[in-house]
């Protein structure tokens, strides 16, 4: 996280820190090692690896109280999922099996409105598939990854067992502040 960085890099001045996470954010590592450098401080090989990383891995999984045809049906309803994510405004056609999306995001002091798009792959009905999302909120900055998304009926049928494995790529103005507020 961009708080490890920070702390690998120690004794460098406050303001520094924060030109290098910018840099970092703003996908110039090369930059962030040079101006690094130019502080006098010797950057190891694990912190250069930290600073080229600014992924994120979330996995879970939640029963839920319909059958899995239900569930799979409600997961390829575009009006259904605007009223699931947060912040979500529009969902929009976007071609087969993609759309169009414009969120409200807001994390501390940084609000932004990304716009976006996401587009369903490895479609395996009423199973599955990979929804792949990018988005760009200007100068707060992007969000990129994908969630792979399981279903399975429980014992009875009566229930169904989602399942999701998410990997985000996210940087900018966001991350620095949301890390910051995750990390303490």
């Amino acid at each position: 996280t961009v708080q490890d960085v920070l702390q690998l890099l120690g004794a460098i001045e406050e303001d520094a820190l924060f030109r290098i996470c910018d840099l970092v954010l703003d996908r110039d590592t090369a930059g962030a090692l040079a101006f690094a450098g130019d502080q006098e401080h010797a950057i190891d090989d694990a912190t250069e690896d930290a600073l080229k990383s600014h992924t994120m891995e979330m996995q879970s999984s939640r029963s839920v109280p319909a059958p899995v045809l239900t569930v799979w049906t409600a997961l390829n309803d575009p009006a259904f999922l605007k009223d699931c994510i947060p912040g979500c405004e529009t969902i929009e056609p976007d071609g087969i099996n993609a759309h169009r999306i414009t969120m409200a995001v807001r994390i501390g002091p940084v609000a932004a409105k990304f716009n976006g798009r996401m587009q369903l792959s490895d479609i395996d009905p009423p199973h599955g598939y990979t929804l792949s999302f990018e988005g760009q909120g200007g100068s707060a900055g992007f969000a990129k990854g994908a969630a792979k998304v399981g279903l399975a009926a429980d014992e009875n049928g009566a229930a169904t067992t989602m399942s999701y494995t998410v990997t985000a790529q996210v940087g900018g103005k966001i991350a620095q502040v949301g890390s910051r507020l995750v990390d303490g």
